[in-house]
């Protein structure tokens, strides 16, 4: 929705129930200018949905409730198929089956557009999605994870996660809550050629936040 409010066009790849939370998402959908044709409806299952934790310190977590989202498949990228085009932008994220997630990659790829995944919840991708995403976007808790790393709590641990992650993707963003973030580019992507002056096979480092 964000990207629909800042005037993109915009639309959903999803799955959700005849039930109160899916009527309540197509509503915000529409609300908001997203297209949301794509959204399927499902007869006899809960819609998924993801319910945000705070801890006294401010520590953001979330329970998972998987519902209809795990319906999710090749189908309905098939059916989605006029909204892969070379100039959009696809982002991902691990609340549907990784296969789902790999058709529509691969999808986008053929069409020339460009491949976000929002590594969350945390999930180690298969190869297949690997192979296919331009941009990995990780909080501190999916870095532990897809890094492998223990702790990334520093500014200094985002960036030794993003230096990890940039082996496998082209460009890995990591934040580390109130201690900033690192964008770590290893080649150039078709997103990044515009005004990209350095080495296509430089790495470039982007810090922000506290050290």
């Amino acid at each position: 929705m964000s990207a629909a409010k800042n005037g993109a066009l915009t639309a959903m790849i999803g799955a959700a129930a005849e039930d109160e939370s899916g009527r309540a998402l197509l509503t915000n959908l529409e609300g908001h200018g997203v297209d949301h044709r794509y959204v399927r409806t499902i007869e006899g299952a809960a819609s998924g949905m993801s319910v945000a934790i705070f801890d006294s310190e401010g520590d953001y977590g979330a329970v998972f409730v998987s519902g209809t989202n795990l319906q999710l498949g090749e189908r309905d990228v098939a059916d989605a198929s006029a909204i892969f085009t070379e100039q959009a932008v696809l982002v991902l994220q691990n609340e549907v089956p990784d296969e789902a997630n790999v058709a529509a990659a691969a999808a986008m790829k053929k069409a020339g557009g460009t491949v976000v995944l929002n590594a969350a919840p945390a999930r180690t991708p298969s190869e297949q999605l690997t192979a296919l995403v331009d941009v990995v976007v990780v909080n501190a808790v999916e870095a532990e994870a897809l890094a492998s790393i223990p702790s990334v709590e520093t500014l200094d641990a985002a960036l030794e996660a993003a230096r990890i992650l940039a082996e496998s993707y082209p460009v890995a963003i990591v934040t580390a809550g109130g201690e900033g973030g690192c964008i770590r580019r290893t080649r150039t992507t078709r997103t990044q050629r515009r005004g990209y002056s350095g080495n296509p096979g430089q790495a470039r480092e982007y810090p922000w936040g506290r050290r």
